[in-house]
């Protein structure tokens, strides 16, 4: 049993851990063994509630109730995938949870519900596969950690009042209202997809992800929905896909919106998704996007890869070492667009155009990388695999295409070395803690030359 628990992504100290209780489907016992399993995990979390702390151990099979980790909880693991024969290492799809009815007991209306005022509370290796919501996380330093969110009307969510919730290694898709809506949470690893809005996210950090194939549309004639793939507003996307989303208003793949706050993109690939205005992105707050790949995004009316938004903060949006190439915009190529005096400041980039004002791309280190005197299908700034239509509603044999392009640059790039070296003012006007990127390294964590970084997401490889 030891051995199991060591084998968890998480570990309670000796001291922490109070006792441990096991669950399977039929069981009748008190959950002191395999043996004497019980056959709910609520009778589970509440013995654990009450000695203080310790480990659920949930076997495979499925589970029809609406699961409450009690208030005022501590330092508990609810770990799905073992059973008495195979306490080493967690099988993920092997417990599945659907909500059960309403309990007013406990005021539980979702799969999972986490109480106020609890810590520690960790949820892994868990399938959800229907409910008012999947997870509900509440409290401080909880985690959901591997385990997959699907058919529910919100996938997995907080409160604004949480602190340091993590979720990581999860799958949420097919969701009707939302895949996620947190706030102060952090993101790692997880892919959101098949939902309507991906995400709605406030203060969070968002780390390798992939926000893949959302559809946000309004269900009310005459309105339309904003954000497909994500809706952020004071957060930070690190190396992140954010690919063929869309909605019928603003912000296809990402918006960007708030109270006069800023949020951060950085070494993440835009790539295929439609909006009414901002195919790619729309910025209604500012916003800093660093070592990006915004291409093959498509916007009805105005700003193809970028639009920014009308919204009346008074500083400058930036972008720097960024590639904008084979955005359109009512029909014709358009990277992006701007709404009366906004002032956005772009630097070390290639841009299909050219820039902002042409007399001082040279100064500012703009490339124009329209596909001159070469394959139309190539682009020269080289990009491999690179598929020329955009949107989720694509057939499946366009979708699969669109999943497997390949943004990373060729030997024969235009964008080799052009980056710059992010030491400029536009630059160190943005301090935000949840920066802290790693400019060392490129989307994929392969090394970048040393102050001379290629233009995009990723870094020319000598083995590519």
């Amino acid at each position: 049993m030891l051995a199991g628990f060591l084998a968890c992504t998480f570990t309670l100290s000796a001291s922490a851990l109070e006792i441990t209780r096991f669950v399977k489907p039929g069981g009748t016992g008190k959950g002191t063994s395999w043996a004497d399993a019980c056959g709910s995990i609520n009778q589970a979390l509440d013995a654990i509630k009450t000695a203080g702390s310790g480990t659920v151990y949930i076997g495979p099979g499925n589970y029809t109730e609406s699961v409450y980790v009690p208030d005022g909880s501590k330092k508990v693991n609810m770990l799905g995938g073992y059973s008495e024969n195979n306490m080493e290492k967690p099988e993920r799809d092997k417990v599945f949870i659907t909500e059960g009815p309403y309990d007013i007991r406990k005021n539980v209306s979702a799969a999972i519900e986490v109480g106020w005022r609890t810590e520690d509370i960790r949820i892994s290796c868990i399938n959800v596969v229907k409910g008012n919501t999947g997870i509900h996380l509440r409290g401080e330093n909880n985690y959901a950690d591997s385990c997959n969110v699907s058919g529910c009307k919100t996938g997995i969510m907080n409160e604004a009042l949480s602190k340091k919730i993590f979720v990581r290694h999860c799958t949420v898709s097919n969701c009707s209202s939302c895949g996620m809506k947190l706030w102060n949470a952090n993101i790692w690893f997880s892919t959101i997809k098949g939902n309507s809005l991906g995400m709605y996210l406030e203060g969070c950090l968002v780390w390798c992800c992939q926000v893949v194939d959302n559809v946000h549309v309004s269900q009310t004639r005459g309105f339309a929905s904003d954000a497909g793939g994500m809706r952020i507003c004071q957060t930070t996307v690190h190396r992140s896909t954010i690919m063929n989303n869309s909605c019928d208003g603003n912000g296809g793949g990402l918006y960007v919106g708030g109270s006069g706050y800023h949020s951060f993109i950085f070494q993440c690939v835009i790539a295929n998704n439609t909006a009414r205005d901002g195919g790619g992105i729309y910025a209604d707050e500012q916003i800093y996007i660093e070592s990006a790949t915004i291409i093959n995004n498509k916007a009805a009316r105005m700003g193809g890869g970028i639009c920014i938004g009308k919204s009346g903060w008074d500083k400058a949006s930036a972008m720097t070492g960024s590639i904008l190439w084979n955005n359109f915009a009512n029909g014709v190529l358009q990277q992006y667009g701007i709404n009366g005096n906004k002032a956005f400041n772009m630097t070390h980039s290639a841009i299909q155009g050219g820039g902002l004002l042409p007399e001082t791309d040279v100064e500012n280190g703009i490339i124009d990388v329209s596909p001159q005197n070469v394959d139309a299908s190539k682009p020269s700034i080289a990009l491999t695999k690179v598929v020329t239509f955009s949107g989720s509603s694509t057939t499946p044999e366009q979708a699969k295409q669109i999943h497997e392009q390949d943004f990373r640059i060729t030997a024969q790039s235009a964008c080799i070395d052009k980056g710059g070296d992010f030491s400029n003012v536009i630059i160190n006007t943005f301090t935000n803690s949840k920066l802290n990127a790693d400019r060392t390294k490129d989307k994929d964590f392969n090394l970048r030359n040393d102050g001379k970084y290629d233009i995009g997401a990723y870094e020319f490889q000598q083995s590519q």
